[in-house]
């Protein structure tokens, strides 16, 4: 019994009503089909695109590996 009281309280509240504040931001473009990103425990994402692994630092995607 305590549980169905309980459980109409939060029911009876705007509890399950409320919905975080989300702020997407674009920080890249240019990829077309991202599988996988990967963190590297510094700057850099690893980021798997349409089968080729892209490396994105600071803003910007590498031409190549450093």
């Amino acid at each position: 019994m305590k549980k169905i009281i309980i459980f109409l309280f939060f029911l009876s509240t705007d509890v399950f009503a409320q919905s975080p504040d989300i702020q997407l931001t674009e920080i890249a473009n240019g990829f077309t089909k991202i599988v996988d990103i990967v963190h590297a425990g510094d700057d850099r994402l690893f980021i798997v695109d349409d089968l080729k692994i892209k490396i994105f630092v600071n803003g910007q995607t590498l031409a190549t590996p450093s």
